[in-house]
């Protein structure tokens, strides 16, 4: 196998065993009566905290990580097993002693209004890359009639070059003030016996750490050329 592919396998199992794509959080993993829960012949969690790492949505690579010092357990999670707001994963497909079913639900915090600076574009005068067309000595730019006549010629070519005139893209920024939300995932992993009316037999609660989506702009400034 060629050393760059057996790189990129390595690589790839090293994500798809970390989780690190996921949503992070942390939490307390109960059990019952405070017994180590013994999920296959490889992995038992104990009573304790545990750091939590799950997709929210199913993908390619979905999975749910559960680890601390101690053990480090994740366990795929195929795009069936979603509904809504959490996923549930059976004992007999995952391979473990115990179905999974997961939940979370949204937990808003404070609003806040920021300033940033995005990019934008604007017309005026700048300095940016074309492509001129360069026929022995003589060079034609985009748009012009001589460049259309002369598009054709064997002896021409396209050449980028920077110049400085007026373009109606010239890039640049602007000043924005945007209003956001603050909230958190507080997520429920329960641990069920399969095919039985009982209580779980283990319960993680957590919570993920603090995120920010962007709700509304409240105001744009002008493009300013860079």
């Amino acid at each position: 196998m060629p050393t760059r592919t057996l790189i990129c396998l390595m690589a790839l199992a090293a994500l798809l065993l970390s989780g690190c794509g996921g949503i992070k959080g942390q939490g307390y993993l109960f059990t019952e009566g405070g017994k180590p829960l013994r999920l296959n012949d490889e992995v038992t969690l104990t009573q304790g905290h545990m750091s939590l790492v799950f997709d929210a949505e199913p993908g390619l690579w979905s999975r749910l990580r559960l680890h601390n010092e101690r053990v480090d357990f994740s366990v795929p999670v195929n795009d069936e097993a979603y509904a809504g707001n959490g996923f549930f994963l059976r004992g007999q497909d995952s391979g473990l002693a115990y179905d999974m079913r997961a939940s979370w639900r949204e937990e808003r915090g404070l609003l806040t209004e920021r300033d940033n600076r995005e990019n934008c574009t604007t017309a005026g005068y700048c300095r940016k890359q074309v492509a001129r067309l360069v026929c022995d000595r003589k060079s034609y730019r985009p748009g012009t009639e001589r460049y259309e006549e002369h598009l054709d010629d064997a002896n021409c070519v396209q050449e980028p070059v920077y110049v400085t005139d007026y373009f109606p893209d010239c890039p640049g920024t602007r000043q924005v003030r945007t209003r956001n939300r603050q909230y958190q995932l507080l997520v429920r992993v329960d641990f069920l016996q399969p095919k039985a009316e009982r209580p779980p037999v283990a319960v993680f609660d957590g919570q993920t750490r603090p995120r920010e989506r962007e709700l509304e702009v409240l105001s744009e400034g002008r493009c300013l050329i860079r």
